[in-house]
């Protein structure tokens, strides 16, 4: 299924720049300016396609009934990045020409498939719920303070989101830094102890007032 799929993406993507190109054995010059062009229209046409496709599916996921939001984004998180991962792979031949190419050429708004998807799910799923992201895993955090047993699991990766959602789109190489393992687990440990202490604070001063 897998190779299916990328040499669907490869064939189409080839044939369709040569059958786009009608000048056959022209001048060099004037061949590498319409090859230029076959690929920009045809990475452009398929990368489009693929992100109209990743917008819709993510604003279609429901929640089933009686799961905690944060649940459901957490599960549903888990099976985006995996499929994000598989997708990625898919469309490698587009990534290393179609992509590389327009991104040398200074074009910002282009990314790889894997940091197109984040930024789908960031845009339309994070950024749309945050407040009620956050108002949850505070809830969470304060059933835990009050010993009551909770998903610790989901509460962790729901913290670490904030880390692999932190995509900084002009400089993503330091955004592969921050994703590594180890960086995630430091970096989510002190955000967890950090909410904690400030529901702390919160709650001493309304107790106080």
């Amino acid at each position: 299924m897998y190779m299916n799929c990328y040499t669907a993406v490869y064939n189409y993507c080839t044939n369709k720049s040569r059958s786009s190109n009608p000048l056959g054995a022209a001048a060099t010059s004037t061949r590498g300016a319409a090859e230029k062009t076959t690929y920009s229209l045809t990475g452009a046409e398929i990368y489009y396609k693929l992100e109209e496709y990743l917008v819709n599916f993510i604003r279609g996921l429901r929640a089933e009934p009686g799961e905690l939001f944060l649940e459901f984004y957490v599960r549903k998180w888990k099976r985006f990045t995996i499929g994000a991962g598989y997708m990625n792979n898919v469309f490698d031949y587009m990534n290393r020409y179609w992509v590389q190419k327009e991104r040398s050429d200074g074009r910002r708004d282009v990314f790889d498939v894997n940091t197109l998807a984040l930024l789908q799910w960031k845009q339309h799923m994070f950024d749309t719920n945050v407040e009620r992201i956050r108002s949850e895993i505070f809830a969470l955090i304060e059933r835990q303070r009050n010993n009551e047993i909770v998903d610790t699991n989901v509460l962790s990766v729901a913290v670490k989101l904030m880390v692999f959602l932190g995509i900084d789109v002009n400089d993503l190489k330091n955004r592969t830094w921050w994703c590594t393992p180890r960086a995630s687990r430091r970096f989510s440990s002190r955000k967890l102890s950090n909410i904690t202490a400030w529901r702390a604070r919160s709650s001493c001063c309304t107790t106080a007032w």
